[in-house]
């Protein structure tokens, strides 16, 4: 049977708007695997209008029909209504889930959702794989990386290995034409309009994965792949020439500390002329005079770092790699060079003591930090090691629950690790939030207001 293929993107509830990469990047695979398909883009439309638009977009006839969803923010309680929603229009519908939260919990989720299908991991090779193998009529095909499902009672499925969309270079891998973006199936107007109206950069992926290992974090891929500077700049060059938008954020978390990778950006940068600031990630430890001495005149305009602790013996506990008087050097010299920094700090680790949140905010005084960061509960995202050290000791005690229930991830308090009364962490977590928390641009428009409400 020809299955028709739609990719859905759900609302959540949030406080920002946020470009959806993954449908840019799966419909430039599709294409490229000649496959055609339908996007049904609900947080463009009305919050009144979404479900009759959903209802008039999904056809009757059978179809495969794929989800992203992240964890937290009552996402996968919107996608399992829409799911339902498009059962409800055909039983014979293909639910297939993909994204952060089904990459982690693949199991899980096929025991307690509406899907049929997850891929965990990439999938600009393994959802076409998928596609033509449901085409052909075979509805278990078991040599699809990252795919699950049931066969019976058994549930089927291979996470994911390395990088599967690119070849190894030396120690990453080369991501391919499959993981560019390709925006003409969305409306793209309507995001750019929004980043415009609330001062904030194109989000750009230069590279995927990450080189770090910390318990609270969750990877949906191990190592890490590349995109070839040319095709960033190219990507670049397109939203500037197209929508006069010439700010822009690397979602990677290690794009400014590849070293290699980032010399080779600026060089090509400043050969092409291209007039452009950027916001990049990377650890505290990889600022150097060659970061910022590559970055002060090539449009670098903040670095974003994780800091997590004051406290010199937490950092060792979670492996950070770091000394405080370390983060105070590098901090200096990004102001020696004129860059911008954002600091990122995380309250309840299971031993922080109220003095750690006293020296925390003296430590942002100091320094000079007010307005330049943001602070984070300590939180067991699904799929991380310390989510199963909170099941394996009863603090997460039925995880599907637990997961539904998934709030404002990382700022809103889903468990108390400390001794501490919740009273008091809460009010150390507000203390400090109100000190570095950045200040946030709201839009103007209706259209927008409307969509970060309540019911958003």
């Amino acid at each position: 049977m020809a299955y028709d293929v739609f990719l859905v993107n759900v609302s959540r509830k949030s406080t920002q708007v946020q470009l959806p990469i993954w449908l840019s990047v799966l419909s430039n695979a599709l294409k490229l695997h000649s496959i055609e398909f339908n996007v049904v883009d609900l947080v463009p439309v009305t919050v009144e209008n979404r479900e009759k638009f959903f209802r008039e977009n999904i056809q009757s006839r059978p179809a495969i029909i794929g989800f992203n969803i992240m964890a937290g923010n009552d996402h996968i309680n919107h996608v399992e209504k829409y799911a339902q929603m498009a059962l409800d229009i055909n039983p014979e519908h293909i639910i297939i889930y993909g994204g952060s939260l089904p990459s982690s919990m693949p199991e899980l989720l096929l025991n307690n959702c509406k899907c049929s299908y997850v891929l965990a991991g990439e999938g600009e090779k393994s959802f076409p794989a998928f596609i033509h193998s449901i085409r052909n009529g075979n509805f278990y095909p078991d040599n699809i990386p990252g795919l699950f499902f049931k066969k019976g009672n058994a549930i089927v499925g291979s996470k994911p290995g390395r990088m599967i969309v690119g070849a190894r270079v030396n120690n990453m891998y080369q991501l391919t034409e499959f993981s560019m973006p390709d925006y003409d199936s969305i409306d793209l107007e309507f995001y750019i309009n929004y980043l415009k109206e609330t001062n904030q950069s194109f989000e750009i992926m230069g590279s995927r994965g990450c080189k770090g290992n910390c318990s609270f974090c969750h990877k949906l891929v191990q190592g890490i792949g590349v995109k070839s500077p040319d095709i960033v700049l190219d990507e670049m060059s397109e939203i500037i020439h197209k929508y006069d938008l010439n700010r822009f954020y690397f979602v990677d978390e290690n794009f400014l500390e590849l070293k290699s990778v980032y010399r080779e950006f600026v060089r090509k940068k400043r050969e092409r002329g291209i007039d452009l600031t950027y916001r990049g990630q990377c650890r505290i430890d990889a600022i150097d005079e060659d970061i910022c001495i590559l970055g002060k005149d090539n449009g670098l305009a903040v670095a974003s770092m994780g800091i997590e602790s004051v406290n010199q013996q937490t950092l060792n506990r979670i492996n950070k790699g770091i000394k405080i008087s370390e983060v105070e050097e590098k901090l200096d010299m990004l102001r020696k060079y004129g860059i911008g920094f954002s600091v990122n700090f995380i309250v309840g680790f299971p031993w922080d003591t109220e003095q750690d949140y006293i020296d925390m905010i003296n430590f942002i005084k100091k320094n000079s930090l007010e307005k330049q960061g943001k602070v984070s509960y300590l939180t067991p995202s699904p799929g991380t090691r310390l989510w199963k050290e909170c099941v394996s000791n009863g603090q997460i005690e039925d995880e599907w629950e637990f997961i539904k229930k998934l709030g404002n991830l990382f700022f809103e308090r889903m468990i108390n690790f400390t001794t501490l009364p919740d009273e008091v962490l809460d009010y150390y977590y507000n203390e400090i939030a109100s000190l570095i928390q950045r200040p946030v641009t709201y839009p103007k428009s209706e259209i927008y207001i409307e969509k970060l409400s309540a019911l958003y």
